[in-house]
């Protein structure tokens, strides 16, 4: 790359180190909900990972993935609202800084995407194969997973500092510092991966649907509620998924094209996209019933909200039903429970597996 062209055409990559925020007033209305929204992903992420660590029976390759995502999105998180703060507070920045924080940004958004995608297949294949999955699942595919999720978008994020954005390329309007093809390239990664997630939920969803119609006629009411609740989480998890990036890919897809100019849209998608990373948390782990305890215990122990031990068999009864939030979670007085209607459940490895491939008649466990 040569940094040193006396007077660069304003087309070319060495005119991106111009930070966007200094040439769009509109975009400093959103350096505030960045912030906000950067500072409560990191802070739910964070959550989670701790989570996981500490509840030794959410050490299972499920909630690995989560972890994996959580730390993928906390990195988002992260770079958002220092992208954000950074150009409110000096306007501009240099082409090597802004490139490194392109870079791990590019990064962490791949890594949290392909962890999305690896999770969709884990969902896929415990709902729709149970059988096969439990013959073939172990430790060494979970570690194998998680690695490429992270060394496929390291390769990728750091591609423009190896040369995919000297002055041959031109500078994409929508993503400041990086080359338009660049950019062409990374939204079509994004767009095909989330058509291929959509259609494994699909999958799911059908399957899902087609276990609870049998449930109907056998009358396991309760079973068919946790399918049915299983259905709905992979439904808000692909409508987020799809609300939150969709807008964003598509006007950097459109960017490729020269006599459409979309720079203005670019804050407010940016922000939708940033959301996605703290709606992860919620979506994957807060549904779950041994997460929301591990939380309760993190968050708000027994001696700071005053209330009974999780052993109470009594008030956790008659509390079973309740829909937990973080406030009620620390001022309700009791435990949440964890009924057939109160969490999604995969199923358990450790089981014998069923004769054929088709749902077991039971909730599903968190594999």
């Amino acid at each position: 790359m040569n940094f040193t062209t006396p007077s660069p055409s304003p087309t070319t990559a060495s005119a991106c180190a111009v930070d966007i925020l200094s040439k769009q007033k509109s975009a400093q209305y959103f350096i505030i909900p960045s912030g906000i929204i950067g500072a409560l992903t990191m802070a739910l992420n964070l959550l989670v990972v701790v989570a996981v660590a500490k509840n030794k029976k959410l050490h299972k390759p499920a909630f690995y993935y989560v972890s994996s995502l959580a730390v993928a999105d906390f990195i988002a998180g992260f770079m958002i609202a220092y992208a954000f703060f950074r150009g409110f507070f000096t306007g501009t920045t240099t082409r090597l800084e802004l490139e490194l924080k392109q870079a791990v940004f590019i990064l962490s958004v791949s890594a949290s995407i392909l962890t999305l995608l690896v999770i969709s297949l884990n969902r896929y294949f415990v709902i729709v194969h149970p059988f096969h999955y439990r013959s073939t699942m172990n430790n060494a595919i979970v570690v194998i997973a998680i690695v490429i999720t992270w060394i496929y978008p390291i390769v990728g994020g750091f591609l423009p500092l190896a040369g995919w954005n000297d002055a041959n390329y031109e500078c994409s309007g929508i993503i400041p510092g990086l080359a338009k093809s660049y950019v062409f390239v990374l939204s079509l990664h994004v767009v095909v991966i989330l058509i291929v997630i959509l259609v494994l939920y699909l999958r799911i969803y059908c399957k899902v649907r087609e276990s609870a119609n049998s449930f109907v006629v056998g009358g396991r009411s309760a079973e068919r509620k946790a399918h049915i609740k299983v259905a709905k989480t992979l439904f808000i998890v692909t409508t987020a998924f799809a609300v939150c990036w969709l807008p964003y890919m598509t006007i950097c897809i459109l960017d490729f094209a020269h006599s459409i100019k979309l720079e203005k849209y670019t804050p407010v998608f940016a922000v939708l996209a940033a959301l996605n990373s703290g709606l992860n948390p919620l979506i994957y782990a807060w549904r779950d019933g041994e997460m929301r305890t591990t939380f309760k215990s993190i968050l708000c122990p027994s001696a700071c909200c005053n209330r009974p031990p999780a052993h109470d068999s009594g008030m956790e009864s008659s509390n079973a039903s309740t829909h937990s939030t973080l406030f009620t979670m620390c001022y309700g007085g009791s435990p949440v429970g964890d009924g057939a209607e109160g969490r999604y459940e995969d199923i358990d490895e450790n089981k014998n597996p069923p004769k054929d491939d088709k749902l077991e008649r039971r909730p599903l466990t968190g594999d």
